[in-house]
Protein backbone atom coordinates (compact mmCIF):
# COMPACT_ATOMS: atom_id res chain seq x y z
CA UNK A 1 0.00 0.00 0.00
CA UNK A 2 1.28 3.37 -1.21
CA UNK A 3 0.72 6.87 1.03
CA UNK A 4 2.17 10.14 0.26
CA UNK A 5 5.25 11.14 1.82
CA UNK A 6 3.34 13.73 4.73
CA UNK A 7 0.23 11.77 5.02
CA UNK A 8 -0.79 10.38 8.72
CA UNK A 9 1.09 7.89 9.49
CA UNK A 10 -1.85 6.32 12.51
CA UNK A 11 -3.71 6.61 9.27
CA UNK A 12 -1.67 4.65 6.69
CA UNK A 13 -0.96 2.27 8.93
CA UNK A 14 -4.28 1.61 9.96
CA UNK A 15 -5.38 1.10 6.06
CA UNK A 16 -2.53 -1.06 5.49
CA UNK A 17 -4.12 -3.08 8.92
CA UNK A 18 -7.52 -3.41 6.73
CA UNK A 19 -6.10 -4.28 3.82
CA UNK A 20 -4.44 -7.23 5.59
CA UNK A 21 -7.11 -8.38 7.42
CA UNK A 22 -8.85 -8.41 4.62
CA UNK A 23 -6.42 -10.78 2.56
CA UNK A 24 -5.90 -12.93 5.07
CA UNK A 25 -9.52 -13.85 5.83
CA UNK A 26 -10.34 -14.10 2.14
CA UNK A 27 -11.20 -17.96 1.07
CA UNK A 28 -11.75 -18.98 -2.57
CA UNK A 29 -13.48 -21.81 -2.53
CA UNK A 30 -17.17 -22.93 -1.27
CA UNK A 31 -17.51 -26.26 0.01
CA UNK A 32 -21.22 -27.89 -0.28
CA UNK A 33 -21.69 -31.57 0.51
CA UNK A 34 -17.93 -31.78 0.45
CA UNK A 35 -17.77 -30.75 -3.17
CA UNK A 36 -15.51 -28.16 -3.60
CA UNK A 37 -16.50 -25.23 -6.15
CA UNK A 38 -15.13 -21.76 -7.24
CA UNK A 39 -16.44 -19.06 -5.09
CA UNK A 40 -19.17 -16.21 -5.96
CA UNK A 41 -16.97 -13.76 -7.19
CA UNK A 42 -15.29 -16.38 -9.97
CA UNK A 43 -11.46 -15.82 -8.35
CA UNK A 44 -8.71 -17.81 -7.36
CA UNK A 45 -5.34 -17.64 -5.87
CA UNK A 46 -2.85 -20.29 -4.72
CA UNK A 47 -0.04 -22.05 -6.33
CA UNK A 48 0.69 -24.63 -8.66
CA UNK A 49 3.26 -27.17 -7.01
CA UNK A 50 4.74 -30.76 -8.07
CA UNK A 51 4.00 -34.23 -6.42
CA UNK A 52 4.62 -37.34 -8.31
CA UNK A 53 2.76 -39.72 -5.48
CA UNK A 54 -0.60 -38.23 -6.43
CA UNK A 55 -3.49 -40.34 -6.37
CA UNK A 56 -6.67 -40.30 -8.69
CA UNK A 57 -4.67 -37.83 -11.44
CA UNK A 58 -3.06 -38.18 -14.42
CA UNK A 59 -0.83 -35.49 -13.67
CA UNK A 60 2.57 -34.77 -11.67
CA UNK A 61 1.13 -31.11 -11.03
CA UNK A 62 -1.70 -29.71 -8.20
CA UNK A 63 -3.30 -26.43 -7.59
CA UNK A 64 -2.74 -25.32 -4.15
CA UNK A 65 -5.79 -23.27 -3.23
CA UNK A 66 -6.72 -22.53 0.69
CA UNK A 67 -4.46 -24.51 2.24
CA UNK A 68 -5.70 -27.84 0.06
CA UNK A 69 -4.73 -29.93 -2.85
CA UNK A 70 -6.78 -29.36 -6.15
CA UNK A 71 -5.52 -31.84 -8.89
CA UNK A 72 -6.22 -30.33 -12.44
CA UNK A 73 -8.75 -32.95 -12.73
CA UNK A 74 -11.01 -31.56 -9.67
CA UNK A 75 -10.07 -27.94 -11.23
CA UNK A 76 -11.73 -28.31 -14.55
CA UNK A 77 -14.68 -29.77 -12.82
CA UNK A 78 -15.29 -26.94 -10.86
Amino acid sequence: MLSDFDSDIEKAELLLKQKIKKGVNKRYLDYNDGIASIGRDLEVAGRILCDDTLKNSAFDHFFQIDNRKISIEQFIDM
